[in-house]
């Protein structure tokens, strides 16, 4: 949550996927993403920006939005980069600093 009012959520189990969004703190609303969206990873900016790092339509890496986590554009990796470390987590220091990171749990 960025305050008592705003805020995103994303994940797999959160109703089908994808990101949701708050204006009132009580109530979600799923994001407008097109496709597929699968993080475990939401990040608040501040001043109503957030992120996710994920895979969004199979495609790997962080998204920003800037209208409250309604929209999100894309900054993902080149296609088929590093396959076997799909992106799980970012940091954001500024507004042109980001680290993600990527990788995978081992099989039992």
């Amino acid at each position: 949550m960025q305050d008592t009012k705003h805020g995103i959520a994303g994940g797999v189990e959160i109703g089908i996927g994808g990101t949701y969004y708050t204006e009132d703190g009580i109530s979600f609303n799923e994001s407008y993403e097109i496709g597929d969206v699968v993080t475990q990873a939401v990040y608040s900016l501040g001043k109503n920006k957030y992120a996710f790092v994920g895979n969004m339509n199979g495609r790997e890496g962080p998204a920003i939005s800037t209208s409250g986590g309604i929209f999100f554009e894309g900054h993902f990796w080149p296609k088929d980069f590093c396959p076997e470390a799909p992106a799980r987590y970012g940091a954001f220091p500024s507004e042109k600093t980001w680290y993600i990171t990527g990788g995978t749990w081992p099989q039992d």
